[in-house]
């Protein structure tokens, strides 16, 4: 939440929700569960200059309220399918998305599994239809996770719409050593106008 006072000029003297994440997961049989989400995020008014000024209908205004579902069910002992759903609203428009996937566990042996997919998504800038897959081996403390995204897109423009096509491939090594986790990461995304590459890097320490 964030309080409002005398010292801000758009926001009323109240206070308001920035950011709420609810979650709630049931597992109906050991076979079968269940998940559902809801999140909302406005924007807040700040006092700090050194971010970037938000427009004030969007102070005032602006809201993304976002609806998430998932099922999921065990088709036998190494084969899980999952389905998946969000709705997505905010002050000018609404969208949603859909997943259909699966995981097949110890696919070719102990510590490893592969997931593959299908989705639509249709977001504020475009929509389109993509296919994902991905697979992973564990090798004692250390999981090496390489995966494929295809995504053929249409985005809205002044001149119309255009149909785009992505790809990305990804590739991350994580090991694991008492209380302390490390994930080195890279993706390369290329196709219609676009290619780059994203390298990242995750230390955790749990107490």
């Amino acid at each position: 939440m964030d309080v409002y006072g005398s010292g801000d000029d758009t926001k009323d003297n109240v206070a308001d929700i920035t950011q709420l994440v609810l979650n709630a997961n049931y597992t109906i049989n050991p076979r079968t569960g269940a998940s559902a989400s809801f999140t909302r995020t406005t924007w807040p008014e700040l006092l700090r200059e050194e971010y970037e000024n938000i427009p004030v209908n969007l102070l005032q205004d602006g809201y993304v309220n976002r609806f998430s579902g998932s099922v999921w069910r065990k088709v036998t002992n190494d084969i899980r399918a999952t389905a998946r759903g969000h709705y997505w609203v905010d002050q000018d428009d609404t969208g949603s998305g859909a997943e259909l996937g699966a995981d097949w566990y110890n696919a070719w042996g102990p510590g490893s599994s592969l997931y593959g997919a299908v989705y639509y998504d249709d977001s504020s800038f475009n929509d389109g239809y993509g296919l994902r897959a991905q697979v992973r081996q564990d090798f004692g403390a250390a999981r090496l996770t390489l995966g494929y995204d295809g995504y053929a897109y249409s985005v809205d423009q002044v001149s119309g719409s255009q149909d785009l096509l992505r790809h990305t491939v990804r590739a991350d090594v994580g090991w694991y050593k008492g209380n302390w986790s490390t994930t080195i990461d890279v993706s390369h995304n290329f196709g219609d106008s676009e290619n780059s590459f994203t390298l990242g890097a995750y230390v955790q320490y749990r107490f």
